[in-house]
């Protein structure tokens, strides 16, 4: 089964999901109903699907990557570059985080909580 990334075409959504399926036509209906593109958010003809065959091995009879399982979060991060909301990430939810040691955003949430910490350990001298 093949992998696609599923996007809007116009680029007004930051969020895409991985579907396994033979065709972008077929990747883009297993899109829809998603968290990601909601049915009464958008129509299939907003939605574009693009191969991924990095995670073609992912597959394992689902229909989808699903971000709360820890190996596809895992998998989702290291080769798909994905991470969670900025606006919602929150330091202790990383730190269970099955993906946190290939996070490009909890590297970045630790060295703004050591930088927040020197500049207070700073200020209290």
């Amino acid at each position: 089964m093949k992998a696609w990334k599923v996007t809007d075409r116009a680029g007004y959504s930051e969020y895409s999901c991985i579907v396994f399926a033979d065709t972008p036509g077929k990747a883009v209906q297993e899109a829809l109903g998603t968290d990601e593109f909601s049915y009464q958010d958008w129509d299939f003809i907003e939605l574009k699907a693009r191969r991924f065959p990095e995670m073609d091995k992912h597959y394992r009879g689902k229909s989808r990557m699903d971000w709360d399982n820890s190996e596809d979060r895992v998998a989702l991060v290291v080769e798909g570059g994905y991470t969670c909301d900025p606006d919602y990430a929150v330091m202790c939810d990383c730190e269970r985080c099955p993906a946190r040691d290939d996070c490009s955003l909890y590297e970045e949430m630790l060295e703004d909580q050591a930088d927040m910490e020197a500049e207070v350990s700073k200020d209290a001298d």
